[in-house]
């Protein structure tokens, strides 16, 4: 990726001669001021003068006589600045400072260094998502344009990924448990978009170290804090606003803080009286703050010690009129609707570096959850939830080849449960219902458990060509109290130096959701439910840039909680997903991206009913197409085009009357047997990249939905189910951000 650079040179405390003879200085970068380490400072008249910068940038010169000179830089990808003129014996302290322009949108593949397996996984960086167009510099929100993925609407980027629903994915966040990652079940994610270092996307056939879930896995990592100075970075977006400070504080010891607070419901709540009507009244609109704050400190060498502390929370409140089409289709709504969800984690991680090229992972952690609903006439429910935890986990070299991979979790928790509320709807196996019509319960429950994990993998090499996967593993929770041990596998073979064949294949289980497991509402006898997934896939390098990865792939669910009338719920629902997904990708130095393709079909069974379904995620064609152009040294242009298939809704084909209140009651159709109009939008957007020496200033302003494509989200009924209006997604709708880097 090529750079180009321009020279500047600042007569600033603390660098200087040491003797008439010897020049000394330091390299940083523009804007931001971080030391460049590896850059060459060399004497223009003499090639043979030169020194290399080192990791604190700094650099000397020895010199053979006094006199003056003319120093230039360079270093891979930087253009060769104009000379700059020093003379020995001045005591003038020395800073070098480079300017570079913009960076483009680098490959979209590019790390095996934290898993090296390569099955049913994409590897990424932080800071080539958020400049994806539509994400609004949220990278995790650019999860969306990788294959396999589907999202339920335009204001969820919470990842449905090969079939599955976004409850049954696992986040971890630098090798802990995180409750969620996204605000408001998609709206953005909980992490400001320069925090993330890179994340791995799991999605099938994941290895051991990972559970318990059906879906996917999303690890991210965040990035560590800077070591050469104290910085600032302020951000500026359409409806949120953060701030980072970052900084070293003795030798070996660094530390991060971000705070981010969304700000639209300060500019709303003075309006909202005008925007309420007959349907909806807004009391508080929606809002949310998150925080993260990272403590690293280098005990040697070989050890590291980080502490963390994060958390989040999004809360809203309405009021449904009695009035209103809703309340009349659905009496038990009408009134206060109110949500406030929240999680604060507190944790140590202490890493260290063994012999032989191991390494091991330790983690202490704390995670609070809580969860609080009101709807109707005062039905409630409150949930807060605590677990205590510790994981560890080694990389062992045991032989030649063999590279082990060994670790496990014990944790102890406590769930204190209070509510008074209707039954939920039966979820996925449900045609429709109404929540004034579901029975109500009221329970105030202390629960406490343990839970543990075991897990085992050997990523064998076997010969130059092919590798082998074998892992293991075994969990329980005391609320089921079933120990079950879950094989593993994996292979791949090259073809050729550029051709990389993989396999994978795995049983997974996952606990029932909390309503359907919980006394009251759902069934405390419930069994885990299961999964097998199966990967094949093909990986393509064919120079010049281009990658290709194929896979296709099966997951077969069983034991599904099904609704029940005397139960509950029993697990009585199966399921079955097939797909095909294709990521080509083009990496270049003035434009690049990716096209991404899916092909796949998700349906579920009610072993009691005998009835199949499409799942509500089933999208079965979804093509994304990313590109990025690097203007000038500036100027960034960007775009996405994104296309799926209707998703499948369950319709009101009729009412009835209720003889005993005279309610019109809906009658659904199959579940599923509607779709929706196929769903497509073009996203623009323009980034510019200003770096002064001390001082950074980037914006973008995208405009997202650019051809004003009226995709139709869902559908709304009037009083009584006489008619219905379409629900529509976002409208054409610019963006913009703003950041300053100190």
């Amino acid at each position: 990726m090529k750079k180009t650079l321009w020279l500047l040179l600042a007569l600033l405390p603390g660098w200087a001669w040491a003797d008439p003879l010897t020049l000394t200085g330091q390299v940083v970068e523009a804007g931001s001021l971080r030391p460049l380490a590896g850059i060459s400072v060399f004497v223009v008249e003499r090639d043979d003068l030169y020194a290399i910068t080192l990791s604190e940038g700094m650099f000397t010169l020895v010199l053979p006589e006094p006199g003056i000179y003319h120093l230039s830089a360079m270093g891979l990808g930087y253009a060769k600045p104009e000379p700059v003129t020093v003379q020995t014996g001045s005591g003038a302290p020395l800073r070098i400072v480079l300017k570079a322009e913009a960076q483009v949108l680098p490959e979209v593949v590019i790390k095996e260094d934290r898993d090296p397996v390569r099955v049913g996984k994409i590897s990424l960086e932080g800071r080539q998502m958020e400049a994806v167009a539509g994400t609004q510099g949220d990278p995790l929100k650019g999860l969306q344009s990788m294959p396999g993925v589907a999202v339920g609407n335009d204001a969820s980027s919470n990842p449905a990924i090969r079939g599955s629903a976004p409850r049954d994915n696992l986040y971890y966040l630098d090798f802990m448990p995180v409750a969620y990652m996204f605000h408001f079940g998609g709206l953005t994610s909980i992490l400001p978009a320069d925090m993330v270092d890179d994340f791995n996307l799991y999605l099938a056939a994941f290895g051991p170290q990972f559970g318990d879930a059906m879906g996917g896995v999303i690890d991210t990592v965040q990035r560590n804090p800077r070591t050469d100075r104290v910085g600032v970075k302020l951000n500026l977006g359409m409806y949120e606003s953060d701030v980072l400070i970052e900084g070293p504080t003795v030798e070996g010891q660094s530390f991060f803080l971000s705070g981010r607070r969304s700000y639209i419901d300060f500019l709303m709540n003075k309006v909202r009286d005008k925007i309420s009507n007959d349907q909806v009244e807004i009391r508080e609109f929606p809002a949310f703050y998150d925080y993260q704050f990272k403590y690293l400190v280098d005990l040697d060498e070989r050890n590291q010690i980080a502490f963390h502390l994060m958390g989040a929370n999004d809360w809203m409140k309405i009021i449904i009129p009695p009035t209103s089409d809703a309340a009349i289709n659905d009496p038990g709504i009408g009134g206060n609707l109110e949500s406030d969800q929240l999680f604060d984690n507190q944790g140590i991680t202490w890493r260290t570096r063994l012999e032989g090229g191991g390494a091991n992972r330790f983690a202490l952690g704390h995670l609070h959850t809580g969860t609080g609903f009101v709807i109707g006439g005062g039905d409630y429910l409150d949930i807060q939830a605590n677990d205590y935890f510790i994981r560890d986990e080694a990389t062992l070299h045991p032989g030649k080849g063999h590279e082990l991979l060994v670790g496990g979790l014990v944790s102890r928790w406590s769930n204190t449960v209070n509510f008074n509320i209707g039954a939920p709807p039966g979820g996925d196996f449900v045609a429709g219902s109404l929540y004034g019509t579901a029975p109500k319960a009221q329970r105030s429950l202390d629960l406490t458990g343990n839970a543990w994990n075991l897990y085992l993998r050997d990523r064998w090499q076997a010969s130059p060509r092919t590798a082998l996967i074998v892992g293991v593993r075994a969990a329980t929770d005391s609320y089921i109290n079933q120990v079950l041990t879950e094989p593993r596998l994996g292979a791949e073979y090259r073809l050729t130096p550029s051709t990389v064949l993989t396999a994978g294949w795995g049983y997974y289980h996952q606990i029932p959701q909390g309503h359907e497991i919980v006394d009251g509402l759902g069934n405390p006898n419930l069994n885990y439910q299961r999964a097998e997934h199966r990967v094949i896939g093909l990986e393509q390098d064919f120079g010049n840039g281009w990658t290709s990865k194929l896979e296709g792939y099966e997951k077969l669910l069983r034991d599904l909680p099904v609704p029940d009338a005397t139960l509950n719920y029993v697990n009585g629902g199966s399921g079955r997903i097939r797909g095909m997904d294709w990521l080509l990708k083009r990496d270049g130095a003035e434009w690049n991206g990716w096209l991404s393709l899916t092909r796949a079909t998700s349906q579920r069974t009610n072993a009691a009913t005998g009835e199949s379904f499409k799942f509500s995620y089933d999208q079965p064609w979804i093509a994304t197409l990313v590109g990025t152009w690097k203007i000038d040294e500036q100027w960034t242009l960007g775009a996405k085009w994104r296309y799926h298939a209707g998703s499948p809704i369950t319709p009101v084909v009729g009412t009835t009357t209720d003889p005993g209140t005279g309610q019109v009651l809906p009658v659904y159709g199959p579940i599923g047997s509607e779709i929706l109009p196929d769903y497509h939008r073009l996203d623009l957007r323009l980034d510019r990249d200003i770096a002064h020496s001390t001082y950074n200033i980037k914006w973008y302003l995208e405009i997202l939905n650019l051809y004003n494509r009226k995709n139709i989200g869902g559908y709304r009924y009037t009083a009584g189910y006489a008619s219905r209006e379409p629900s529509y997604e976002l409208p054409i709708l610019p963006s913009f951000g703003i950041q300053a880097e100190f």
